[in-house]
């Protein structure tokens, strides 16, 4: 599978670098770092799923 580049938003970002690096954390911190990958996660199955259902309906198109 091709390697993608995914964007985050920077405070995500920023988060994620206090979390992991700076060894600051908080409830609050964590709470929102999970959701927003959970966020970014979803977003990403979508587009895949979306993007496997579009490449099926193509291929069923094609083949009559």
């Amino acid at each position: 599978m091709k390697k993608k580049n995914v964007q985050i938003p920077e405070k995500l970002l920023i988060d994620l670098w206090n979390y992991h690096l700076m060894n600051i954390r908080t409830p609050e911190l964590e709470q929102y770092i999970q959701e927003g990958l959970q966020e970014k996660y979803n977003s990403i199955k979508r587009r895949i799923d979306y993007q496997k259902k579009k490449v099926t309906h193509e291929n069923n198109n094609t083949d009559t």
